[in-house]
């Protein structure tokens, strides 16, 4: 399993026990909408994807890192934490939500 599919349920947590007024997930990749939807028909996805995105990845944020990135941002649009990279089995689950935890209860 890929890190950015292995974090998904640790993802799903945040939302849980922090509520989606508190955490809010959005997806950006560059899949096709058919790719995205075929996947989230067969695996629950409660999150917002943008399908198609790799222009704004590449060109906008200028991105290079590993994937997935995971880029925490406050209420006032201020990124306040990032870490790229994961891993492929259930250890993505409690990083992922560690990780952003810590982030979440510093702002």
């Amino acid at each position: 399993m890929t890190p950015c599919l292995a974090e998904i349920p640790g993802l799903k947590n945040l939302v849980d026990h922090y509520g989606k007024d508190q955490f809010n997930f959005v997806a950006m990749g560059t899949d096709s909408a058919e790719e995205i939807q075929s996947y989230i028909s067969n695996h629950p996805w409660p999150f917002d994807h943008v399908a198609n995105a790799g222009e704004t990845i590449f060109t906008i944020f200028k991105h290079r890192w590993a994937y997935p990135t995971t880029f925490v941002v406050d209420k006032h649009g201020i990124i306040v934490g990032a870490f790229a990279g994961g891993f492929h089995d259930e250890k993505a689950v409690e990083e992922v939500f560690q990780k952003i935890s810590f982030w979440l209860k510093s702002n």
